[in-house]
């Protein structure tokens, strides 16, 4: 809905839920022109930190249905807040947030460290990002981001990079993990709890599921396969025995 199509109420709580206080005398034109200015801030670019602000400054389920409204997010009335939060943030990270090496991961073991940390210092775990990202085109959207990212780096920045991270970790890993909760770490990875994910809910249910599937059935080969022994040995001393009774009865 446009701010002109508004009235003085609806543009005041619209700028509430935007972060805003608007001096109670300001008269709607004033509010629907301070409207029209924050939506064009919010057309550039946002960092990570920003959008985590946006999402959690929604303190109920309506807030959050009338921000995903606003900027034309699907949602149903019978997903909770965290789900709303969720595709909201999704939203803004995929569109309105630029990937860095100064984003975080949030997501798995290493959810507390950032692009550019994780590139430099978990080179095997970035080859598994990347590679689950190509094999499972629905994977989370975190993962794929991340994935993006790293696949979209030129050689010469990935050497920068490197040199950047080395030089401000003195050449060691940074000591964060997905359960690390002291006061160093960082704000956008407290504020999005809700949306912390690991490693298995990186990878579609489906996949999840076929995986499982196979176990099981490697499971019943298995089985299978000892009944057989099983069963051979058996008919091996049956015949064993009927033999020895048979010498025996001719005797």
């Amino acid at each position: 809905m446009s701010g002109a199509k508004m009235t003085k109420a609806e543009l005041q709580k619209r700028l509430q839920m935007l972060g805003e206080t608007p001096p109670a005398g300001w008269t709607k034109v004033q509010l629907a022109s301070r409207l029209a200015e924050i939506s064009e801030e919010s057309e550039t670019t946002l960092s990570e930190r920003d959008a985590a602000k946006m999402v959690n400054k929604c303190k109920t389920k309506v807030a959050l249905q009338e921000l995903l409204t606003e900027h034309q997010v699907y949602y149903t009335k019978h997903q909770n807040s965290d789900q709303l939060k969720s595709s909201m943030l999704k939203y803004l990270m995929e569109n309105k947030v630029p990937a860095s090496e100064n984003n975080y991961m949030g997501f798995g073991k290493h959810s507390q460290l950032t692009y550019g940390e994780t590139l430099v210092f978990m080179p095997a775990y970035v080859e598994w990002c990347v590679t689950t990202a190509a094999e499972e085109p629905e994977c989370h959207w975190r993962l794929r981001r991340f994935a993006r990212w790293v696949q979209g780096l030129g050689e010469g920045e990935k050497k920068e990079i490197t040199k950047r991270i080395q030089i401000e970790h003195h050449g060691s890993p940074p000591k964060k993990s997905y359960a690390a909760t002291s006061a160093s770490s960082s704000t956008t990875n407290n504020e999005n709890k809700w949306e912390m994910v690991s490693d298995l809910e990186m990878i579609p249910a489906e996949a999840n599921d076929q995986s499982s599937k196979i176990r099981e059935l490697e499971n019943e080969l298995r089985q299978l396969r000892d009944m057989i022994q099983a069963k051979t040995e058996t008919d091996k001393e049956l015949s064993s025995a009927r033999k020895k009774a048979n010498r025996n009865d001719e005797l």
